[in-house]
């Protein structure tokens, strides 16, 4: 961040309010923009098999394929879970906007497991006690499986939410659609991920935003969900 810009109002300034007195304007300095930080493919399939808890697992996996911010993820509902569809309804989100994301074959197995061993009532994953499972219990699941995983990098929750579109980015789905998976208003917001992926792909920004087709979501053996972005039901951003 630059140091702030000292600007000094003159007692001879033309200025009504600044008339005889001197006064010092202190510019707010302009803030860094960095990248997001994103997780390979490896080190997310490592992260999503770290936690022995089902429950975790399920958390985990469901903020990464579906794209979800924290507080997405901590208002979801059973009633937001459309198993024909293979979606997931995410009620207000980002300027209280509601909006369907994706939710893989896989993701929906492992579910069924949780749902049929922990019976939450309402919500769709509960605390010990009942009512919604709280952001630092989340914090926590993710920082412990980052951990076992060796993941070394500056990694939070958010992280996943980076990953997830950036993956889709390198395997050439177009970017208007990865607009709405996210539930960006602006395009530009999206277009951050260009330029973590271009730090490590040799394809040009110009022939990314050229493409119109939406191909499957086919990741590592590793990371493989389950799921496609082809003929999800969901329309992109026009």
């Amino acid at each position: 961040m630059g140091a702030p810009t000292v600007r000094t109002c003159r007692r001879s300034s033309p200025l009504p309010w600044c008339r005889g007195r001197r006064v010092t304007f202190i510019e707010r300095p302009r803030k860094e923009k960095k990248l997001p930080t994103v997780l390979s493919e490896q080190e997310v399939a490592a992260l999503l098999k770290s936690p022995a808890n089902l429950k975790h697992r399920c958390m985990l996996m469901l903020i990464y394929s579906a794209g979800l911010r924290m507080g997405e993820r901590l208002r979801l509902d059973l009633a937001d879970i459309d198993r024909d569809r293979r979606q997931v309804l995410i009620r207000g989100g980002k300027g209280k906007k509601d909006r369907v994301s994706l939710l893989s074959t896989k993701l929906l197995d492992m579910l069924d497991d949780y749902l049929s061993e922990y019976r939450p009532k309402q919500h769709l994953f509960e605390g010990q006690t009942g009512g919604r499972y709280s952001e630092a219990s989340v914090q926590a699941v993710f920082h412990a499986a980052k951990e076992k995983a060796g993941i070394a990098k500056p990694a939070t929750v958010h992280t996943l939410r980076h990953s997830f579109a950036t993956h889709l980015l390198e395997k050439g789905t177009d970017l208007r659609y990865i607009q709405t998976l996210l539930g960006h208003s602006s395009s530009k917001t999206t277009e951050i991920f260009m330029l973590s992926l271009s730090k490590h792909t040799p394809m040009s920004a110009p022939r990314l935003l050229a493409r119109s087709e939406v191909p499957s979501m086919t990741l590592t053996s590793e990371l493989d969900l389950g799921f496609t972005c082809r003929n999800s039901g969901i329309a992109p951003t026009t």
